[in-house]
């Protein structure tokens, strides 16, 4: 048992608090969990779960998944994977980090959700900053309830119920101050759209997707950062590398071709970039997948 919640995540890589049995057939709250992440950690997906898994970012950067969406969050964030939905995360090996998260499901976990205002479309935000303290040492001690001898159960849906209202107003916190916020979302929407047709174009800029949208370069930079909490260029070149990793795996071997065909203008530059995102060459990714081809057969 630590004195505090800095000493515990200082140590501590790894730690699970499984409720045993279902105390609440609408809502089941399963797991509270604790993790430093790492740059080799796997992809985590809710594909084939009937969980959902709400996530607290503490430190560094996670890549979140959705949909055709891929965007950067970063510390107080908040994400939601949803169970039997395209869904990921995985750390940003340049910058891995630790988060909290609890798991639950039930008949009324959906209706739930719906309250909290997360959605499909847009299923993270970032903490009140009034709240990220007590929210993370919530979790906290809901993890060592049964060391300190409460009743775990209780613990466990008194957390659970203060999380989904944390996060109903912080999701409500940002819509406050906002500029036409259903516009806004259109617009990113159309422009990731956009880019996730036209990335392979090595040409393609922020001012080219702007003037097909009717909008002006720098309003579109702005609210695509807010929405996505990443910039143009960022979110361009992760789907770009994206898209190589796929290209690899399908067998395509040319450092060259694979670069020319994602839209990258020179193969040196699209190898500096690659090993920046996933730190080896891309001549060392294709011979790893070769090697694990060859031990699988």
């Amino acid at each position: 048992m630590y004195l505090n919640r800095n000493e515990f995540e200082k140590n501590e890589n790894t730690k699970y608090a499984n409720l045993d049995t279902a105390s609440c057939v609408d809502i089941i709250v399963s797991q509270y969990g604790f993790e430093k992440t790492n740059k080799n950690k796997e992809i985590v997906t809710t594909k084939n779960s009937s969980l959902f898994r709400l996530h607290f970012i503490m430190k560094g950067e996670l890549y979140l998944t959705f949909g055709k969406n891929q965007i950067t969050l970063g510390k107080n964030s908040f994400f939601l994977l949803m169970p039997q939905t395209d869904m990921t995360f995985r750390p940003n090996p340049r910058n891995p980090g630790q988060h909290y998260w609890v798991s639950f499901q039930g008949s009324l976990a959906s209706e739930m959700i719906q309250m909290t205002g997360l959605t499909e479309n847009k299923p993270y935000g970032t903490l009140d900053k009034r709240m990220t303290t007590k929210t993370f040492n919530a979790i906290y001690h809901a993890l060592f309830c049964r060391e300190m001898g409460n009743n775990h159960i209780f613990s466990f849906y008194e957390t659970f119920y203060y999380l989904t209202n944390v996060v109903y107003l912080s999701v409500q916190q940002e819509k406050t101050p906002k500029e036409n916020l259903h516009k806004s979302h259109g617009h990113i929407n159309n422009a990731l759209e956009y880019i996730n047709k036209y990335y392979t174009n090595p040409d393609l800029s922020i001012v080219e997707v702007a003037q097909k949208l009717g909008l002006h370069e720098h309003y579109l930079s702005r609210i695509f950062k807010k929405e996505t909490s990443t910039t143009f260029v960022q979110y361009l070149t992760q789907k770009r590398i994206d898209a190589a990793i796929k290209l690899m795996a399908e067998g395509m071997k040319s450092v060259s071709d694979i670069a020319y065909s994602v839209g990258f203008k020179e193969p040196f530059y699209f190898s500096s970039v690659f090993k920046k995102y996933h730190l080896v060459s891309p001549s060392e990714h294709i011979k790893n997948l070769a090697a694990k081809t060859k031990t699988e057969n």
